[in-house]
């Protein structure tokens, strides 16, 4: 299934180990602004996926697992 990022905000979105591989119609301004840890963007993506991997957050989720 497609999901269609057209319009949608992602402005401190945590998108950690999200999977937007399908995702259609998005811009790299809106994944930019989103928390990238193990997130699996779509073809063309000039984004690191795992650029918010040592931010304070995704650290106290690895803590509870």
């Amino acid at each position: 299934m497609r999901a269609d990022l057209n319009g949608t905000s992602f402005s401190g979105a945590n998108l950690g180990g999200a999977n937007l591989k399908e995702a259609e119609n998005w811009s790299t301004e809106q994944l930019s602004s989103a928390l990238l840890c193990k997130t699996k963007l779509p073809e063309g993506a000039n984004l690191d996926s795992d650029r918010d991997c040592k931010d304070w957050i995704f650290q106290k989720i690895e803590l509870r697992n």
